[in-house]
């Protein structure tokens, strides 16, 4: 059971957490990049390659400090709460989808470059009706058209099974009078039976 805030609002729920390793990997990345811009700035042959190295520095620095910004204090995942789903991502703001905006939640083949991975997916009735910004709208408009799916996690990203995340998701959309219990531990019950 974890309790989040949402605009002043406290939600409680079944949290569905999600692995930190690939925000980390992008994290260590991003630093290296950084110092190496850095290093450029210094020690490049020409004022042409200093600035493009400082620039750059810059760039991944900043990137660094917006992760930190927007990663302090919240654990990134999905909170199945009584009145609807809390996706949080780490590129994406988060997001609240009210239960009656949700249309589905399925596992699909994600499409890659050279691959495609399983992942979870959750299709949004109306973009519209949902309190994000602007980007974010055309993040999720952007996704729905790429892949079908307005919101996706990787199947390796979550440290619940596909299978368990996509039931419980199913089970709560088509059960609305169940929904009370989200905020309570008979939730968590009910949903390691559906593991």
């Amino acid at each position: 059971m974890v309790s989040v805030m949402l605009k002043h609002e406290k939600v409680r729920g079944i949290f569905l957490p999600v692995s930190c390793v690939k925000p980390c990997i992008a994290l260590i990345g991003a630093s290296v990049f950084g110092v190496f811009g850095f290093l450029a700035l210094i020690f490049a042959d020409s004022l042409e390659h200093r600035a493009k190295g400082g620039l750059a520095g810059v760039c991944y620095i900043g990137f660094i400090g917006l992760w930190f910004w927007e990663s302090l204090g919240k654990q990134k995942g999905i909170l199945l709460s009584p009145q609807g789903i809390l996706w949080q991502e780490t590129f994406l703001a988060t997001c609240f989808i009210p239960w009656e905006q949700v249309q589905a939640a399925n596992k699909y083949a994600h499409p890659g470059k050279y691959t495609s991975t399983l992942a979870l997916g959750l299709r949004v009735k109306n973009i519209e009706m949902l309190d994000i910004n602007k980007r974010t709208r055309e993040k999720l408009a952007e996704n729905f058209s790429r892949c079908g799916w307005h919101l996706y996690y990787h199947s390796e990203s979550l440290l619940v099974s596909l299978e368990l995340a996509e039931r419980s998701i199913s089970y709560y959309l088509s059960h609305p009078v169940t929904r009370q219990e989200l905020a309570t531990d008979i939730a968590k019950t009910r949903i390691r039976g559906f593991d």
